[in-house]
């Protein structure tokens, strides 16, 4: 969620990575997240791009490297 700020920039605040081998060194990682238009509204799609895995054992794993979520654009008090 954000406030709005004029753009569709979102922010990856958490990633969740799971069915990887107990004690491998393996993570989700990068990625750029845009809402589907700057404007405010609750519920908006997210779109995150260009995710990829890192660690010594990334190389025994695939992921997807793209993701998507809903999230709010709130708006901006003006004073």
């Amino acid at each position: 969620n954000k406030v709005y700020d004029g753009t569709n920039a979102a922010t990856i605040a958490t990633r969740t990575l799971s069915g990887a081998v107990p004690g491998d060194d393996v993570s989700y990682v990068g990625g750029t997240a845009t809402f589907n238009n700057e404007n405010v509204g609750m519920g908006k799609p997210v779109n995150a791009t260009g995710l990829s895995l890192s660690g010594a054992a990334a190389g025994n794993y695939t992921v997807n490297t793209t993701a998507s979520t809903t999230a709010d654009i709130t708006p901006r008090t003006l004073t």
